[in-house]
Formats: C-alpha cells, structure tokens, sequence
C-alpha cells in the first residue's frame, strides 16, 4: 500500500510491498424467510479498506458452513457469489471523508434451502487477512477473521435480526464518539447488544482454525469447520471491557445498541457487536459485525455551547416544591452549524418516574436553537434525591459531528409546612352558636390546602369539627356551642398544604378560659437622643389584631400615669416618644392590651428611664443617676461613658453596679466633660440595655504663680511660668522696671529663662500681665504681679 492510515505505523513498509496483504476490516451475516418450504435469503457482508492498491480483493465466491447448534454436525453448505461492490460513506453525513479512510462493502445475497432443526443452526465463513497495523490485537498479521451467524429452528419461519446503518469506520481523537448501528427485527423480537472479542479466523501460517486464503497451505475453496472457534489474543492493556484507549473507553448501550466514547490514542482498532434476538425470554438468534475502526487527529469543527436561562448544574441541584412549576429555556450555539436538540432523563417517558412528564422539544436550526424544559410535579414525585435530565445537543460540522451533553439536576421537594394562624378569641353569638376569631401574619401560600379545627367539650378528647378552604377566611361558627356557665368549649386549628402535610398546631383557646391572659412584657425604654425616647416592648403576635394601650407618667413630685398612645392592631413592636424633656425627667411606661373580642390583658412590667445628673468640684466630676426599672432580670450592670468635647467619640470610663461614680482622672488640658449611663438588662431573655441622658460638666481654671526664680545654671528653679489647668486660651507678658518687654507667649506650657534676645537678664523684679479664659464661662480672667529674678 502507498499510504497507510496512519502515519504512525512506517516501520511496516517493508510489509506494504507483499502481494497478499490482506486487508479486511469487517463483516457480518443476516438471513431472511422468505417462503414455503424453508427458503432462506442469506446476506453476507464483508468491508475491506480500499486505500491500499495491493489490499485484499474481494472473493468471487464464498463456501458458507452450516451446523447444527447443539451437536456441531455438519447440516450442508452452499456457495455465495459476490454481488454488488459499494463505497461506505457515514449515514447522513455530507462531509467528505477523511483522507486515508475508505471502506468498501461487498455484498453476497444466495437462496438457500434450510431443513427443520430444533436445535436451530450456525452459519459461519473465514477469511484472512486484518491489517497487520491494529493496535489492540496482540499479533493482528496471524489473525484472519470468523463470520458468524445464529438462526433459530427454521419451522419458526423466523428471520434473523439486522443492523440498520452501515459501520462508521473512523473516530476523532479526544472527541465524543456518538454511533449507533441501529437495530431491527421484522417479527418483532426483542433485541439486545454487547461487544465480544473478535473471532481468530484462518489465516496463512495456521492449519488450526481451517484456513480459508488466497494462497498458502490450504488455500482454496474450503468448508469452514465446526465451532468451537477461538477469540483473537488481545494485546496487552486491551479486552472487551477496554477496546480503545479512551476516557471513557468504548461501550455499548444492551437496548439500544448505541455506542460512546472519547478516544484519546490514534490508532487502528478491532471489535466485534453482537445482537442477540430474543422471544418469550429465550435467545432464538444472533448477528455478529467484525469491524476494525481507526482514530483519527479531526480538525475544523468547533464544540457547541449551551446555556439555560436559569442556573443549571450537574453538582448542584435546582429545587423545586412539588405542585409548583418551573419552565427553562435552553439555549444551543453553533458558529456555522446546524443544531440538532434532544433530551432524556428521569423525568421523561421512559425514565425512573410516571407522569405528569417534564416537557422538552426537540428542534433542529441554523447555528442558534432554543428549546423550553417545563415541568409541575406531582406530590408523589418529590424524593430525596434528585432528577436527572440531559440535553444533548449535536451539529452537523466535518468531519464529524461534535455532541455537547448538558445535564443538570432537580430536586423536587414536599412543599413547607404551613404555620398555624393565631387563635384570638370566641364571641356567643346566641342560639347555641360561637364565633371563633383567628389571625393569620402568614401571607397567602400557594401550598395552603384547608384548616382543620378541632374542638374538645369539658375536657374530651379533640375531635375534628370542620374544615375550611379558604386561606383568607378569620372566622368559623360553630353552631353547637350553647352558651353557659359549665361548658367550657376548646378549639385549635391545624393547615395543611396541597400535599396534605399538616403543620405544627396553633395555641388553643377556650370559652370558660378565655380571659386575656397575654401580657405584654416591656423590653426597654431608652434615650435615644435629647428629648427623644425609644420604647420597645417583647414581640407580641396577636398585635396586629389587638388594641395596644401605653401608659406614661413623668417621674416628678406631681407625675401620675396617663394614657399616652392606643395603637390600633400595630404589626411593630415599638414606638418613640418625642414629648419628653429627657435633662430634666426620667420617665416610666407600662401598657396592656385588647384582643379581638375586647377583653382586657393585664398591666406589663414597667420600663423607666435613667437620669443622669452631675456635678463638679476642682479636680472632681461626681456622676449620679436613676436605676432603671424594671426587667425580670434586674439590672446587672451601669457603664459609664466619657467623652472630652462635643465632636470625639464616648469612650467606656468604668463598670459599676452603683449609680454613683467619682471622676478624678481628668484630662487637665481640657476642662468640659460629657457623660452617660448605659443600663445593661440582668439574667433576663431580652438581652436589653436602657441608655441615660447625655450631661455635660465643666472645670474652672486652676492657676497658680511662683513669686521668683534662680536662673543660675544650678538646674534648680532655671525658669518661672504660672500653673495654669482647664483654661482655654492664654497670654502672659513679662515687663522689666523700665517698661520693656523681655518675654511673651500664648502657650501655657512655654516658660520664661531669664534671658532676653540671649542675653541674661539682671537680678531684680519684673512685672507680668497674665490672661485666659476657661470653659465654665466665656469671661475673660485677669492676673497681674510681679516675679523676682535672683542669680
């Protein structure tokens, strides 16, 4: 041969130039009934590689065997002549092929009589010779090949299964492999495939199995002899379940016969199919293919892409409740392609599920498809584990089509329980009938199915008394509830969702017993800011169809609680007071409520402000406050918060658990003090705190002046200035006796070294003008006097 499938293999040259390379790739036997008197037409197929000038030629005429299945007794035999010689292409593929990939089939068609045999029968016929370059056969030059055919009792009058398409001869390195011979039987029978290892036919250097070749010893129109027939030696590293080098190898679908796999090594491969025909549960046939395919570098065509209009995922599933819906588009692109969509999956007919089935279509188009997966499951197709659904997306691109697999899964779930609305109270309306009132915050679920009240009379067992379907309806009469003194009627309600799944029971409520007990519980009142106080109260659910009532009282020598704020079915649990002067007064807060049916709760804890107030002293600030009242938990601790000036930040000061607090570590530089209080909730469940009032106190100036100094290099009393604190400007000026300036500054911290422009100054007195302002008034401070200079 001039050129070899692959160019791998030169080192077989030397081989290319025998007359009897023998070159066949596969073949297969069918048999069909067509008529009286066990008349058969048997088909026989053989494919030859056609690239190689000096490749096997195809025989004139071919001596098929025929015996007995069970016994393996000769039955007959009969000649075959070539036919027709056709040119192999892939079904449906316009593309031209590969270069160095050619296959050619000829076909033998004879008429055949066959007798009666309840064992049935086996055709077969071998022929050398493989190409000596296949990979996966240990010694593929000493390997002919074995066709075989399994027929049934021909009374049945049964014809043997055949493959649909013609075999695709090649594969694309590191491509997905997609290839289905197609199946079909014309009696109906069922059908099922699998690979097996090629069969070792004769060949030129083997008397055993009978050799069937062109030439060598025992060439000639032979009968192929009996079974038992040997399996070729695989290579090393290769076998039925690893016929390639692939990732995934090469497998085969038993129902359908589609094969799949990525091959990742070129090369020339060998394998056979086997369809098996089956009726009532027992094998009756089997058509064998012997093929040899080779992996190809393919070029040119690009992988599709696919997106959704949702997020999809193989990894993460989608969750869906069942009884609610959900449609996705799926969106397939191809740069210069045709597009060909399919699906498959749990979800469809065929998969793990009964309907209702998801809803895919399959559509084909120009470089850009859209296709739709709806779905609304059922109840009862909600698991634990979820759904698995792929689109398969393939082109049309050379020289072979590229698939994408989109998979994704979905998790469909029981819908959520669904909460109990709130019991609120019952009202007898006469005539032995009651009104029971509920609440429900929950808003509209698409899940809700019913409500199912129960009711207990004096104490027995709760029965189910009525069932409701609207989700929006607050009230239900019982008509059976005679109003008295010694029956006590009890009620609680239960929702169920479309699923029937009942959720947790309501509270329950009674007529004897139904006083309003629900009190409020006050969590805090706080100072938010001047004249500004924030009230909360503990989370109260019936409030958004209760009568909220908060009571207010000033804490003065006159302060009387009043009715402050009714806050009608208030879904919040808090409100601010602006009307309060928070520097002068704490105040205290209580409230009670009324449910639906206007009974009255009774009074909440109350909640009191802390005031804060102060005073300061030279070097002292004291603080004192209000406690705070009341938490169930008490108070377990005040913190005291300091800050300098009205633009820094609060800083912790100290903890206590008095409410006084003596601040004497003051920052001297400045002179106002700003404070708060933070009461902080005890062993309580709110976890509350109550903020004070924010005080401001002031330090007067502090100044005192040395009266002289001894500015001698003695390092004792070198320089004089005045001891000034908590002032806010300063000036001071030195004068000698003649009225001249010899030292000035505005910082209080600079001082004086008895020196003028660096001279030393004379021993005597010297005159000072000192001035500055501090922060407990804008008045200006005045001192003058005079300071002695000694050296």
């Amino acid at each position: 041969m001039k050129k070899n499938l692959l160019l791998l293999y030169v080192f077989f040259f030397a081989l290319q130039q025998q007359s009897e390379a023998f070159h066949i790739v596969g073949g297969d036997f069918t048999c069909k009934w067509i008529g009286p008197n066990n008349n058969f037409e048997v088909t026989m197929k053989m494919f030859r590689d056609c690239w190689a000038t000096n490749g096997a030629q195809f025989d004139q005429s071919i001596n098929i065997g025929v015996y007995d299945k069970v016994t393996n007794v000769l039955q007959t035999s009969f000649v075959m002549n070539l036919g027709t010689i056709t040119t192999l292409h892939y079904a449906g593929n316009l593309c031209s092929d590969p270069p160095n990939v050619c296959v050619e089939q000829g076909t033998y068609i004879q008429t055949v009589t066959i007798p009666d045999n309840p064992h049935g029968y086996y055709l077969i016929w071998e022929r050398c010779c493989r190409n000596i370059t296949v990979i996966n056969i240990a010694n593929p030059s000493a390997e002919g090949m074995g066709f075989y055919l399994e027929i049934a009792n021909p009374a049945l009058h049964n014809s043997s299964p055949v493959f649909l398409n013609a075999p695709l001869p090649y594969m694309c390195q590191d491509q997905l492999f997609n290839y289905n011979f197609g199946g079909w039987d014309t009696d109906g029978d069922s059908l099922s495939f699998s690979f097996d290892a090629p069969l070792a036919g004769g060949h030129t250097s083997s008397s055993n199995p009978n050799p069937y070749s062109a030439s060598g010893p025992g060439a000639g129109n032979l009968i192929p002899a009996p079974a038992p027939y040997y399996n070729v030696g695989w290579a090393p590293g290769y076998s039925v379940a690893n016929i390639i080098d692939g990732n995934p190898t090469l497998g085969i679908d038993p129902l359908t016969g589609k094969m799949t796999a990525v091959p990742l090594s070129t090369g020339l491969f060998a394998m056979a199919v086997e369809m098996k025909e089956w009726r009532n549960g027992v094998q009756i046939g089997l058509v064998r293919r012997e093929l040899e395919f080779v992996v190809i570098v393919c070029s040119g065509n690009i992988l599709p892409t696919v997106v959704s209009s949702v997020p999809l995922s193989s990894t993460s599933a989608y969750v869906l409740y069942a009884t609610d819906s959900v449609c996705v588009n799926i969106t397939a692109t191809d740069p210069k392609d045709s597009l060909f969509i399919t699906h498959s999956g749990d979800v469809f007919p065929g998969g793990t599920i009964s309907g209702p089935y998801a809803t895919v279509n399959d559509l084909s188009g120009l470089r850009n498809v859209t296709t739709t997966f709806c779905w609304k499951p059922t109840c009862a197709q909600s698991s634990a584990n979820p759904y698995h659904v792929r689109i398969t997306v393939t082109d049309n691109g050379c020289p072979l089509p590229k698939t994408k697999y989109f998979d994704f899964n979905i998790l469909v779930k029981n819908p959520p329980a669904i909460d109990p609305p709130n019991l609120l109270c019952t009202e007898f309306l006469g005539n032995d009938a009651l009104r029971l009132y509920w609440g429900n915050l929950n808003p509209p679920s698409q899940f809700f199915s019913y409500y199912l009240i129960y009711k207990s009379t004096n104490g027995s067992p709760y029965v189910l008394t009525d069932t409701i379907y609207d989700q929006l309806q607050i009230a239900y009469v019982d008509s059976n509830a005679a109003n008295n003194t010694v029956t006590d009627y009890c009620y609680y309600i239960k929702t169920v969702n479309v699923c029937q799944d009942a959720g947790t029971t309501s509270d329950t409520i009674c007529t004897l017993s139904q006083i309003n007990t629900k009190t409020n519980y006050m969590a805090t009142a706080t100072v938010n800011a001047a004249n500004k106080i924030g009230i909360t109260w503990q989370h109260f659910a019936d409030g958004p169809f209760s009568t909220l009532y908060i009571y207010k009282k000033e804490n003065s020598v006159a302060g009387q609680f009043n009715l402050w704020q009714t806050l009608f079915h208030k879904a919040q649990d808090n409100i601010t007071d602006y009307d309060v002067q928070t520097d002068l007064y704490s105040y205290t807060y209580k409230m009670t409520n009324e449910d639906y049916c206007s009974n009255l709760s009774p009074e909440s804890n109350i909640a009191t402000t802390v005031l804060l107030n102060g005073l300061s002293a030279p070097f002292v600030n004291t603080i004192n406050w209000s406690r705070y009242e009341t938490w169930n938990g008490g108070v377990n601790r005040y913190v005291v918060y300091r800050k300098k000036d009205p633009l820094s930040e609060f800083e912790l000061l100290a903890v206590i658990t008095d409410t006084v607090y003596v601040d004497k570590d003051l920052d001297v530089t400045g002179g106002e003090f700003f404070y708060k209080i933070r009461a902080v909730e005890g062993a309580g469940s709110m976890n509350a705190d109550s903020w004070s009032n924010e005080i401001e106190l002031l330090q007067s100036p502090q100044v005192f002046i040395p009266n002289a100094f001894t500015p001698n290099d003695d390092a004792v009393n070198e320089t004089w200035k005045p001891i000034i604190v908590f002032v806010r400007d300063y000036s001071l000026l030195v004068f000698n006796r003649w009225g001249q300036k010899v030292f000035e500054s505005t910082d209080e911290t600079a001082s004086w070294n008895g020196k003028l422009q660096g001279k030393d100054c004379v021993q005597g007195t010297y005159f000072y003008v000192l001035k500055f302002t501090g922060y407990d008034t804008p008045d200006e401070y005045r001192k003058t006097g005079v300071v002695t200079l000694v050296r």
